[in-house]
């Protein structure tokens, strides 16, 4: 398996004019992001809107940034409440060539932690590939962290960790005593200081427009020179906190859009970005060129 690390888009899904996913601009931001030098890809993530897609278009997005990473790593994203499913979207991204599998836990239900462990154990022996743990506690109410599920982290097919939590305690006890398993940031605003508590990279949503910045930060810790990341992630911060603003998704979709990627905007329930913050994506445009 190749080595995990390093600074890695969350992929947002683009959609066409009628709605479907717009194959031609998926690849695109693909091939710009490769230009930045990114590390790989994490499609049919929270950001690539995993749940407001079918089966089949998860399907298809994966074969597509496969077709187009030939160098560099790609994590399929499998989650799904429905084991299954999870298994399905599994088998496939292991047919295709993905590196590993990611997965959120099963939520809505309130399953035992027990439960969820035999969500991941399923995936893992039925696709016979390498499972990264997605732990977003914020969005799916479930906490995987060291101190209710660390011993799991012991499972020879637990490759990785997809750590979108602010509490750096648990990334360094988690690295300390699982220096194995690859650990990746997933609060874009904080990735530069989560190097210091053992991240092996990052994985966010703002890299889509900010890839070669999160480059950047990624190189400056490699020569230790946290002065050089840390302003790096200032200027991130001030992209991140006027895109607060407008909806994270929202947000990016529209700035891709004014790059020249017809990407449309989220879909239903999302609603459609305003005037108001159409005018603060141009601006956060201005900061980014």
């Amino acid at each position: 398996m190749k080595k995990i690390c390093g600074m890695i888009p969350a992929l947002i899904t683009p959609y066409d004019s009628t709605g479907n996913v717009n194959i031609k601009v998926l690849r695109e931001i693909v091939r710009m992001n490769i230009k930045n030098n990114v590390a790989g890809f994490y499609t049919t993530g929270s950001t690539g809107e995993a749940f407001l897609l079918s089966t089949e278009e998860r399907k298809k997005t994966l074969e597509i940034v496969r077709e187009e990473t030939v160098n560099g790593l790609v994590i399929a994203h499998v989650g799904s409440t429905v084991t299954r499913e999870a298994i399905e979207l599994a088998r496939h991204a292991k047919d295709v060539g993905a590196d590993m599998v990611a997965s959120v836990p099963p939520f809505y239900y309130q399953y035992t932690k027990e439960e969820i462990k035999q969500y991941y154990r399923d995936i893992a022996e039925a696709s016979q590939m390498p499972v990264m743990i997605y732990n977003i506690p914020g969005t799916t109410g479930v906490s995987l962290d060291y101190d209710s599920v660390g011993d799991f982290f012991k499972e020879d097919f637990i490759k990785g960790l997809k750590f979108t939590s602010k509490d750096f305690y648990q990334l360094e006890r988690i690295k300390t005593n699982y220096p194995k398993l690859s650990v990746f940031n997933g609060f874009d605003e904080v990735v530069a200081g989560s190097f210091i508590y053992g991240a092996d990279g990052g994985i966010g949503s703002t890299y889509n427009i900010m890839g070669g910045w999160f480059v950047s930060i990624y190189n400056a810790i490699l020569e230790k020179d946290y002065n050089k990341a840390g302003e790096i992630q200032r200027k991130i911060n001030e992209v991140i906190e006027q895109l607060i603003k407008t909806g994270i998704i929202r947000g990016i979709k529209y700035i891709l859009q004014l790059m020249g990627y017809e990407c449309g905007m989220p879909r239903k329930p999302f609603r459609e970005i305003n005037e108001l913050e159409k005018s603060i994506c141009k601006e956060i445009l201005l900061k980014l060129l």
